[in-house]
């Protein structure tokens, strides 16, 4: 799969359900943001109150003796926090949430997440949204499209380079026809070549850390 010039669209429904946290009404002097960034970190080991705008971090929710619970991805929307976690575990963590923050949790549940991923993502991409090409590693974005608004990252979460991209669930078969139709997009990858890309980064694989 490393040398392969494809990227790979993941089957509709089997990315991660997108899911927002969200403060407001903070006291003691703190914005919403910052009073969420600080209550996230009892919950994630991981420095978010200096997350940038625009930009996200890898995190794993842990429980009281330091096991995984769960991974996710964090990002600093602005005037909030968007946690993207695994559909599999969303339930339970969503519950786990709600039960240590006292800032809103927001579950969005209207969307469809798409990867496009390998060596060919941005060329790809680049023809349906214009300036992702711009885009950083760990950066996300909020621009409009033919499908809509669309939210973009670039985590390139399967071990290569590549975006995630969230548009609404009634738009998301259009934008997948789209993507797998330019002449560079020609495979599908489903979750064993993740694995493979993600261990050979060093990046922790769900599957292999197993159930708390």
């Amino acid at each position: 799969p490393g040398s392969s010039p494809a990227r790979g669209v993941r089957d509709l429904g089997s990315l991660p359900s997108p899911t927002v946290a969200a403060c407001s009404g903070a006291p003691s002097g703190l914005s919403g943001l910052a009073l969420a960034a600080a209550q996230l970190e009892t919950l994630v080991p991981a420095s978010l109150a200096g997350l940038g705008e625009s930009r996200q971090r890898y995190g794993l929710f842990t429980n009281d003796d330091g096991g995984i619970l769960d991974d996710l991805m964090i990002a600093n929307r602005g005037d909030h926090l968007f946690l993207v976690v695994n559909a599999a575990c969303k339930d339970a963590d969503i519950a786990h949430m709600r039960a240590n923050l006292s800032c809103p949790v927001e579950v969005v549940d209207d969307r469809a997440l798409l990867a496009l991923q390998g060596p060919a993502a941005e060329a790809v991409l680049t023809d349906i949204v214009p300036g992702v090409s711009a885009m950083r590693f760990m950066d996300v974005i909020v621009t409009d499209s033919a499908f809509g608004e669309v939210w973009i990252s670039r985590s390139g979460y399967t071990g290569e380079d590549g975006y995630e991209i969230s548009v609404p669930a009634a738009d998301a078969e259009r934008q997948a026809t789209a993507d797998a139709a330019d002449p560079l997009a020609h495979r599908r990858c489903r979750t064993g070549t993740r694995r493979v890309r993600r261990l050979a980064r060093c990046v922790p694989v769900p599957e292999v850390v197993g159930p708390p």
